[in-house]
């Protein structure tokens, strides 16, 4: 909860920052061509929800927009979820009691980014907005989980998860991950990302980026990571992201 607070904190900085922004892109309305036209990047994405990373790229239309290429693979948690330790396990064997699937996405989006305000030629900060949307394939890899067949211990099977059959006590600990994927299950999304970004540093032809904003998932086939809660429709995260790139012809 605390991670998921601070990072609501950066993020209504970013959108202060956006409007106090906005009296000086009003005073630029000059013409203005690039000099490096394409532009690229890779990411890493820390989210109220989990984590992610993705590459984007694409050309600047004016000095003062982009259209941008966003692709990007998750790893989406229920924030309903914490590790807890095996019973009867001397190897320390945590899992997430309750969790039914690993849930991760990957994402195509297309959209615009502007410029709010630019850099000074000498170096500095760039202040940009950017908003986002296109698809998303999500993929729910079922959760396999050792359990007791005696009671005193001694015998373990691995079974699929099933919150109306095992109990806590039941399980000795998580299975292999590998378990669980021929019966992943495909759901496709739309979804939308929008935020600002900085840009800083002295050289036009390297790209170094802080990025705050948010994303929303929705899916017409509604994900359910934790077993007995209500299977959601949609997903929204708040995040910051942190990319190092290039310009170029």
């Amino acid at each position: 909860m605390k991670i998921r607070k601070f990072l609501q904190n950066i993020v209504i900085t970013g959108l202060l920052l956006t409007g106090l922004s906005v009296t000086a892109q009003e005073l630029d309305r000059s013409p203005k061509e690039a000099l490096l036209k394409k532009e690229s990047s890779g990411f890493l994405e820390f989210r109220s929800n989990g984590w992610g990373f993705g590459y984007r790229f694409g050309n600047f239309k004016t000095g003062y927009k982009k259209k941008m290429w966003d692709l990007s693979f998750a790893v989406v948690k229920d924030l309903k979820q914490y590790k807890v330790p095996a019973i009867g396990s001397s190897i320390g064997n945590r899992y997430y009691y309750g969790k039914q699937i690993h849930f991760y996405n990957f994402k195509a989006l297309y959209g615009t980014q502007k410029i709010i305000t630019t850099k000074p030629y000498w170096g500095g900060v760039e202040l940009r907005r950017f908003f986002y949307s296109g698809v998303n394939i999500g993929v729910g890899v079922p959760i396999y989980v050792y359990v007791y067949t005696t009671n005193d211990g001694t015998g373990t099977n691995i079974e699929k998860f099933d919150a109306d059959k095992h109990d806590y006590q039941d399980i000795y600990g998580k299975g292999p991950f590998t378990k669980g994927l021929p019966e992943m299950k495909i759901y496709p999304a739309v979804s939308f990302k929008g935020g600002v970004n900085v840009e800083y540093g002295m050289l036009s032809q390297v790209t170094k980026i802080i990025e705050v904003g948010a994303q929303l998932d929705l899916y017409p086939i509604p994900v359910q990571i934790m077993a007995k809660t209500d299977p959601k429709y949609f997903i929204f995260s708040i995040y910051v992201g942190f990319h190092l790139g290039k310009r170029y012809n």
